[in-house]
């Protein structure tokens, strides 16, 4: 299966549906990008967002992770430089699975993580729970812009 069949256009953005069954509006998908990359002062050179099947990000994970287990997104810098150059794989299955858990809907979750993994790209970490909360507050400002997350009145 050839991942990337389209030549990329000239802003350098590609976001693509690869799942049989699950689906997410990419223009919501593609606002949460222009979103993040506008709030960050960031451009993309070469950005790939790939919304898949669990086994695919899964075997990615293992491939070049060496981690033995599914998860929900990954994220793979192509180059360090100012612009944004890279992929960001999102499993849809892992989403539909954990978006009750979260109370949140499949769309939300699966955006949620489109949004972890480009945030990453830009670099930000999550390894100390410091962090992982300064993500998390991240997260919900962009998808709250976007119009993913509801405003709540403060």
């Amino acid at each position: 299966m050839e991942i990337f069949p389209d030549p990329a256009p000239p802003e350098g953005i590609q976001i693509h549906q690869d799942h049989p069954t699950l689906q997410v509006d990419l223009a919501l998908v593609r606002t949460l990008v222009d979103t993040i990359l506008r709030g960050e002062r960031r451009e993309a050179a070469s950005l790939n967002v790939i919304l898949t099947q669990g086994p695919v990000v899964r075997r990615l994970n293992e491939e070049w992770l060496s981690h033995a287990f599914n998860t929900d997104v990954l994220s793979f810098a192509l180059n360090n430089s100012d612009r944004i150059d890279g992929e960001v794989y999102v499993s849809l299955d892992y989403a539909r699975a954990h978006c009750e858990r979260f109370e949140a809907t499949f769309l939300q979750e699966a955006c949620r993580y489109v949004a972890h993994g480009l945030l990453h790209l830009i670099g930000y970490a999550d390894a100390t729970e410091p962090d992982r909360a300064a993500m998390r507050r991240l997260e919900d400002n962009y998808l709250r812009a976007a119009g993913i997350l509801p405003v709540h009145p403060e």
